[in-house]
């Protein structure tokens, strides 16, 4: 037999008239379906991570604004950068005006 997790979650709230409560709302959301959905994803990004990690290439990426929200190890071993930086920033300033994000 197959041993199943459930995720409940509770609200409470009273129904009130005037100012007696007359009753309560009890509502229970399953949220079993969207914990085994995070799951999936943690795992599928822990999967895509390592293979970044495991690879040669220099890797990063960058938000539209230039920040580098990702730096591989490769990357940050061959610049020596160490923290999430402006990429910008590490261009030279002629070259600025030249570089720009695909969308």
């Amino acid at each position: 037999m197959a041993h199943f997790i459930r995720w409940p979650t509770y609200t409470a709230s009273p129904i009130r008239y005037g100012s007696e409560t007359i009753g309560t709302v009890i509502e229970v959301v399953d949220l079993t379906a969207r914990n085994k959905v995070a799951a999936a994803l943690r795992g599928s990004e822990d999967r895509f991570r390592a293979l970044l990690e495991s690879i040669p290439q220099l890797v990063w990426t960058c938000t539209p604004a230039g920040e580098c929200d990702y730096l591989s190890r490769q990357w940050t071993n061959y610049t020596g950068c160490l923290a999430i930086i402006t990429f910008r920033r590490k261009i030279r300033p002629f070259r600025r005006g030249q570089v720009h994000c695909r969308g």
